[in-house]
């Protein structure tokens, strides 16, 4: 599973130095949305007419402001004092969010072009695979790869990169706050905190095949539509119209349904999480009201920066335990684009003979055998010769193997068994681009 994700880093290698870009300020972003929420305790101590940042039993966060910007805020009368905090609050969040903005301009450039050589990549190998290849995968299925899980498996690489980390920034930066504010209440939440992981857990182990199957199907459904669109003169004629809009509408409710099972696994971890979360942030709120109205260990003002920062920090940790359903969804999506690039390639041609002879006495067929896929025969035992001058006519219902059979000749697949010779050489000895040379190709559709 994880060989799969690992290998998509590859495309990440020119952007890394963009991504690093990214990263960076998704990590000032999140340092600066944190701090904002610590400037809430200044501006409750200056809207309510109490001293800023004073007094002998201020918390470990107050004595950090206080080294900071104690003197600016502290300045002039109570309203000066607000006003510099206000001041303060709107240059910390205009920075955040240009940072934000420009993290996310390159975050999308590297992913569309991450995309893109993911997509000519699959796209260009397509090309070099034999043609037995697509005798077993149907066309839909592989339009699916090249369009649907390039993009579903890129995702996740800058995903994991820049979203992600940013959100773990972003939750470590509130942890340090909190712990500055009051290391009780937040060992209370860290000792809390696993039990989200523990809720999702038996969701996550399900996700991956619940994903895998609707895609497969969903390369199914694109196949049914490609197949009757390209042969819809056949449709008309057998009067077939009604049978193959009946295929199409199975193929599709089945589509639905895996895509129904999937997504309910996925939309639970979010409610799941947060309905956790909230239990936690109700316990810590219960405690701390204690540690105020109680024994005095907490300001009301430093409280209340406290919760509200408690509050914004489920946020991160909902996005971070929603990232393994989107890893699943993007892991099932890489195999499948890897399973395509894994396929051997047809032999190169560069430096073969250029040349091969027309045959000049016969082409044999020698006891020949071929399947698609092991234990499914199409053809068996097929020997004949043909001389030069002779007429050999291919007879059969449609699916026999007439096409096939032809196929074999320019070695668009080999046999599985027994051989094809010209003048007595075996097709396999001779150059691939000389042999193909040789033969013209009318398609049963011109």
């Amino acid at each position: 599973m994880w060989s799969s994700y690992v290998r998509l880093f590859r495309y990440v290698g020119p952007f890394i130095g963009l991504l690093i870009g990214a990263i960076l300020l998704m990590v000032l972003s999140a340092g600066l949305d944190a701090f904002t929420l610590v400037l809430l305790i200044p501006f409750l101590q200056s809207l309510f007419g109490m001293e800023i940042l004073a007094g002998a039993d201020m918390s470990s966060i107050e004595r950090l402001l206080d080294g900071w910007f104690g003197a600016w805020l502290r300045s002039g009368d109570p309203l000066d004092s607000l006003r510099n905090v206000c001041l303060l609050v709107l240059g910390v969040l205009s920075l955040k969010n240009i940072s934000l903005y420009g993290a996310r301009l390159l975050t999308t450039y590297v992913q569309e072009h991450v995309e893109r050589h993911m997509r000519d990549d699959v796209y260009g190998h397509l090309q070099y695979l034999p043609l037995s290849f697509f005798g077993r995968v149907k066309v839909g299925q592989l339009i699916t790869r090249v369009l649907n899980d390039t993009r579903e498996a890129r995702t996740v690489i800058t995903f994991a990169l820049t979203d992600v980390l940013r959100q773990a920034v972003t939750a470590t930066t509130y942890v340090v706050f909190l712990l500055l504010m009051s290391w009780q209440l937040t060992l209370v939440a860290l000792v809390a905190g696993p039990l989200v992981a523990v809720g999702l857990s038996p969701i996550l182990r399900r996700l991956k095949g619940s994903y895998g199957k609707a895609f497969q199907q969903r390369g199914e459904l694109m196949s049914v539509a490609q197949e009757t669109m390209s042969g819809i003169r056949l449709v008309k004629s057998f009067g077939a119209e009604e049978h193959e809009r009946e295929r199409f509408i199975r193929s599709s409710s089945r589509y639905a349904r895996r895509m129904v099972r999937a997504n309910a696994l996925s939309q639970a971890a979010g409610p799941i999480s947060e309905v956790l979360s909230s239990v936690i942030a109700l316990v810590l709120i219960w405690i701390g009201a204690n540690m105020v109205l109680g024994t005095g260990a907490l300001s009301a003002e430093v409280f209340i920066a406290f919760v509200t920062m408690a509050v914004r920090l489920v946020s991160p940790v909902k996005a971070l335990a929603q990232f393994p359903t989107k890893l699943q969804l993007s892991i099932a999506a890489a195999e499948r684009f890897y399973e395509v690039l894994d396929t051997a390639a047809e032999p190169s041609h560069e430096g073969e003979e250029q040349t091969v002879s027309a045959p000049r006495d016969s082409i044999r067929f020698e006891n020949v055998d071929f399947e698609y896929e092991p234990g499914r025969p199409i053809l068996r035992g097929i020997d004949f010769e043909a001389r030069p001058g002779e007429v050999v006519a291919l007879v059969g219902p449609s699916g026999a193997g007439k096409s096939t059979l032809v196929d074999l000749l320019p070695r668009f697949m080999d046999p599985t068994a027994g051989r094809i010779t010209m003048d007595g050489r075996d097709v396999k000895d001779m150059p691939l681009g000389a042999l193909r040379s040789l033969f013209g190709v009318v398609s049963q559709e011109t």
